[in-house]
Parts: C-alpha cells; structure tokens; sequence
C-alpha cells in the first residue's frame, strides 16, 4: 500500500490518522458519505498531544507553524503517518473509540457514528465491530504500533464498502 492510500485509510474513521489527512492539506468538510458531507473535524482533537511524542521536535514546530508549505506538512503527515501511534493514541485518549486494551468502547459507538448518515450507521457500526474482532488480536504499541495496521485498514475498505465513496485524496 503507498502512502497516498495508507494516509487515506486513517482519515476513515477520522480519528487517528485525520491528522495525517489534514497535514496533507486537505480539507476535511469534502469527506462524504453516501453522497452527504461528513464533519470529522471534532475527530482531530489530540492529533498534536499525540504527535509531540512521535515527531520530532522541529516537524512538530513546523506542523503548528501556518507559514510551513504544504508539501513540507505532507512529507511530516508521511513520516508521521507511518507511525501508527498517532492514530492509537487519538484512539483511545482523545475519541475514546477504543479502550486503554484496545477493544471497540461500546459506551462511546453511537457518539461516534452519528457523523455518518443514517442509512450508514448501522452496517458502519456492524462493520467497525467486526474490524475489532478481526484485528483486534494484534494490538500491540511495539515497532511504532503496527499491530494496529490491519484495523486501520479494515475501516478504510469499511468506509470505501458503506458510503461508497472513494477518499477526496484517492
């Protein structure tokens, strides 16, 4: 997988990995779903708390800096992207999607489907569960979080499968 479709697979689901999709200089109100626009700005909360332990120093400076070009955020979003701890730190300390174990929050699911459209909702909801049962085995923070990979990449055929829509960056 390149790194346009790793970076577009992580905005699914916003939470992780919107980070990267807005490091890249898109705009996150294109995302849609079933042809309806989805908000996934509230799912960027934390991105720099989670980043400021993955990234350096000088690229968490430049990411927070305006003036920084977009092709130096997209190089930063790539570096950070292949990172996977970003997304899980976002995950379970800012969304709350996944629990400290890494296990579906099913307290915090209708919270966070409700950015997808109604006739969404359900087979997301379905689908994202599935994607925690599936992958849910490999969780493990060692080597930069790749454990989570596959559960990453589950919500983004997951996405592509219920809204029927390709990513804005595809």
């Amino acid at each position: 997988m390149n790194f346009r479709e790793r970076l577009c697979f992580s905005v699914v689901i916003a939470v992780a990995v919107a980070a990267s999709y807005q490091v890249s200089g898109h705009n996150i109100k294109d995302i849609k779903c079933l042809g309806e626009k989805i908000d996934l700005s509230t799912f960027f909360s934390g991105f720099m708390e989670c980043a400021a332990g993955v990234l350096s120093q000088e690229d968490f400076d430049k990411l927070k800096d305006p003036n920084t070009s977009p092709e130096i955020k997209k190089e930063i979003g790539k570096r950070a992207h292949e990172n996977t701890c970003i997304s899980v730190c976002q995950w379970k300390n800012h969304t709350h999607m996944l629990t400290a174990d890494g296990k579906i929050n099913e307290e915090k699911l209708p919270e966070i489907i409700k950015i997808f459209p109604e006739a969404a909702r359900e087979p997301f909801t379905t689908g994202l569960k599935k994607c925690d049962t599936d992958h849910a085995s490999a969780f493990s923070d060692a080597d930069n979080c790749k454990g989570y990979k596959g559960f990453a990449e589950c919500l983004h055929v997951l996405y592509k499968d219920v809204c029927k829509e390709e990513m804005p960056c595809e």
